[in-house]
C-alpha cells in the first residue's frame, strides 16, 4: 500500500459510493472522487477475485513489477461458485445449429415468431451467433431485429442474445445474415428456443429497450423465409 501511494495510487478502504456523476464519484461520507474511467464491480463473492485482478494491473503497469505466471483469460461460472476457470487461449466451442421453419409476413409492429422444441442438453454459448434468412423486402423496410430467448422448464425466459441489419435501400428478394451480440449464456437443458422477428426488440418485450421502435414507412413490409441458427457454446460448459 505504502509503495501505492509513493506512486500517487490512492486506496479507499470502507467507502460506500453514494452516486456516480459525468465527472467521479460521490461516496455516503460526501467526498467526490474526480475519475476519467470507472471500473465497476458488483456480487459479494466475485470481487475478491475481481479486486485480485484489478491490483495485479497496478502492480504490474504503475509499478512495473513482473507478474507470477497467470491465466491471460478467465471465465465465471453462472452462479458464481467461488473459483474462476481459467484458459490460455479462448476456450473451444463448437457449433449448434437451430432451424426455424416457415414463412412471415411483418408489417408495421408486427412480429414473426418461431419456436423450436425443448433442448436435449445444457448448453452455453460463447461469442456471436449468425442468423441467416430470405426475406422479401418492400415498401421502404428499412430493418430486420432478431431476438433469441431460451423458455426453461419452470417457464422463465432468458434472453440468448439479440441483433438487426440495416436493410435501408433494400428491396425484393434478399439473402440476410443478422449478427447476434457476442454473448456467453447458460441455456438449461429442457429450454425451448424462440426466435422473434420484427423491426425491433421491444417486439419481443416492451421492455428490451436494444433496438427502439422507431417509425417505418406507411407501406413497409417485409416477407421472411426459413431462418437457420449457427450459435457458438463451449464444448466444456463452466455453469450449470
Amino acid at each position: 500500500m505504502r509503495v501505492l501511494e509513493q506512486r500517487h495510487v490512492i486506496v479507499y478502504i470502507d467507502s460506500r459510493v453514494a452516486g456516480v456523476t459525468e465527472d467521479g464519484v460521490l461516496l455516503e461520507d460526501g467526498r467526490r472522487i474526480a475519475a476519467d474511467h470507472l471500473i465497476w464491480v458488483t456480487g459479494p463473492a466475485l470481487v475478491h477475485s475481481r479486486a485480485r485482478a484489478d491490483m495485479s494491473w497496478f502492480i504490474r503497469w504503475l509499478l512495473h513489477t513482473p507478474l507470477r505466471p497467470y491465466s491471460p483469460i478467465a471465465l465465471s461460472p453462472d452462479p458464481w461458485r467461488g473459483k474462476l476457470r481459467p484458459y490460455k487461449t479462448l476456450p473451444a466451442t463448437l457449433g449448434a445449429h437451430v432451424s426455424f421453419g416457415g414463412t412471415n409476413t411483418v408489417t408495421g409492429v408486427a412480429k414473426a415468431v418461431r419456436s423450436t422444441g425443448r433442448t436435449h442438453t445444457a448448453l452455453e454459448t460463447f461469442g456471436g451467433g449468425r442468423l441467416h434468412l430470405t426475406a422479401r423486402l418492400s415498401g421502404g423496410w428499412e430493418r430486420l431485429v432478431a431476438v433469441l430467448t431460451a423458455t426453461t422448464r419452470k417457464h422463465k425466459t432468458i434472453v440468448v442474445s439479440e441483433g438487426g441489419v440495416n436493410t435501408t435501400g433494400l428491396s425484393g428478394r434478399r439473402n440476410l445474415t443478422i449478427r447476434l451480440i457476442s454473448d456467453a449464456t447458460l441455456i438449461p437443458s429442457g429450454s425451448r428456443l424462440t426466435l422473434t422477428l420484427a423491426s425491433s426488440s421491444m417486439a419481443q418485450d416492451p421492455g428490451n429497450l436494444l433496438y427502439l421502435d422507431l417509425p417505418q414507412p406507411p407501406g413497409a413490409k417485409v416477407r421472411i423465409g426459413p431462418a437457420r441458427l449457427d450459435l457458438p457454446v463451449l464444448r466444456k460448459r463452466i455453469s450449470r
